[in-house]
């Protein structure tokens, strides 16, 4: 984050943002003066314990459902029901489809309903769709299946990093989105020997493998609803592990943490900034850069292992570290520099449903019918999109460098002047961007 040091030379007291009973001037040069590091410290680790394990077990069971029909594609799924190589590739890509279209209502709507009862239903409604894909029985079915598993699915990915971005302050957010998403290597780690197992079923009661692999890694994401209508958290303001003191000071810090962006109703006005802000469509080109290579690889490791039988398997791991790597720190970033619930809410739905039309692209990079030809198309494709992502992520550092440096140097009269209005969010001229 870019110092403050100066700030409280330019801007004059009744410049202060009044309903946050704080010291601005003095929270902007450090942000944890005013509150006990050791009871912070202990509330910190009493969230960690509560949210971080169980969101990251639901999005296991969300990208192992996502990413299986590679492995049952291995087990059989194209013969049994007659698929054709592109339409087993349109199969990948239109489950992003549906994931893409509903993320902004689903973010609105975990917002309106809590995040508690709206995860608790979408996981309802993705595991049943999981296990009742074992029934589809040509393209069409297994094409339907699909979209409507991307469209469940989306309430999970963005409510999750949306609800880290509640729960803990901007600095504390990256390393909490690293151990949740790193589930979702962990699924790519066993998930195939997973499957392998499970495909050994074949002929039990009559089913395929792949028929096993979809009801019985589908079932955990059913079970799981009760734990998560029980034991996940709304907000902190309304959170039943903490005591009244701690409610309180997680408050204050996240208020004291987001400085002028406080805004925490629904907002339109909110809602609609998000579409005008050049920030989110920055963060939109980068994360769909990222996340094209990213799904790509998720979606056709078991075909391009089966295909090499084991020979470069040193290189993929390498790429796989590097693409999965980057998306942790991605999603920190721009929550971190979007103030304002409902506009925080919608932003990081629409970055990353813009984002994941990579999944869609990427389920056509690779060929899954000459895998030889189609991993050098596949891996240049992929890498060469990493790279622009790359440039893209140091010109907008630089940009927001430069618009810290400019806020850092307002007279009082132009800071009160940007400081007019409502719902400012990250507009406001006190607030800062981390770079």
């Amino acid at each position: 984050m870019t110092d403050n040091k100066g700030l409280d030379s330019q801007i004059p007291r009744e410049c202060a943002i009044e309903k946050l009973d704080y010291d601005y001037e003095k929270a902007s040069i450090d942000p944890a003066a005013d509150l006990d590091p050791i009871a912070v410290a202990k509330l910190r680790r009493k969230i960690d314990i509560r949210l971080i394990p169980l969101i990251s077990v639901l999005y296991l069971c969300s990208f192992l459902d996502r990413v299986n029909i590679g492995n049952a594609k291995v087990a059989g799924l194209e013969e049994d029901i007659h698929l054709t190589p592109t339409e087993y590739n349109w199969s990948l890509s239109i489950f992003f489809i549906g994931y893409v279209l509903f993320e902004i209502p689903s973010n609105v709507l975990l917002k309106k309903i809590g995040p508690r009862k709206w995860i608790t239903i979408v996981m309802l409604v993705w595991g049943v769709i999981m296990m009742s894909m074992a029934a589809v029985t040509n393209a069409a079915g297994l094409l339907a299946s699909r979209f409507f598993l991307g469209l469940a699915e989306s309430g999970l990915f963005p409510g999750a990093v949306y609800l880290i971005s509640l729960w803990y302050t901007r600095g504390e957010q990256a390393l909490r989105n690293g151990l949740f998403f790193s589930t979702a290597t962990m699924a790519g780690a066993f998930g195939g020997v997973l499957a392998y197992g499970i495909a050994q079923m074949d002929g039990i009661q009559g089913l395929h493998g792949w028929q096993w692999i979809f009801i019985l890694e589908g079932l955990p994401t059913v079970l799981l609803t009760l734990v998560t209508y029980f034991f996940l958290e709304d907000f902190p303001e309304t959170a039943r592990f903490l005591s009244e003191d701690e409610k309180s000071l997680a408050v204050m810090r996240l208020k004291i943490d987001a400085g002028p962006a406080t805004e925490t109703e629904f907002s339109w006005k909110q809602f609609n900034s998000v579409f005008t802000d050049w920030k989110v469509y920055m963060h939109m080109i980068t994360y769909i850069l990222s996340a094209s290579p990213l799904y790509s690889l998720s979606l056709f490791f078991p075909s391009i292992v089966q295909g090499f039988k084991f020979n470069r398997y040193v290189s993929l791991t390498v790429t796989a570290t590097g693409v999965f790597s980057s998306v942790p720190s991605m999603l920190s970033w721009f929550t971190t520099n979007i103030g304002g619930h409902t506009k925080r809410g919608v932003a990081t739905a629409a970055i990353i449903s813009f984002g994941n039309i990579g999944g869609a692209l990427g389920g056509q990079f690779y060929s899954s019918d000459d895998i030889a030809h189609g991993f050098v198309r596949g891996h240049t494709i992929c890498a060469v999109m990493m790279a622009v992502s790359g440039v893209l992520t140091l010109v907008m550092k630089y940009l927001l460098i430069r618009e810290n440096k400019r806020r850092d140097n307002l007279t009082p009269e132009e800071f009160a002047r940007e400081a007019e209005g409502e719902d400012l969010c990250d507009n406001h001229p006190g607030f800062r961007y981390y770079s």
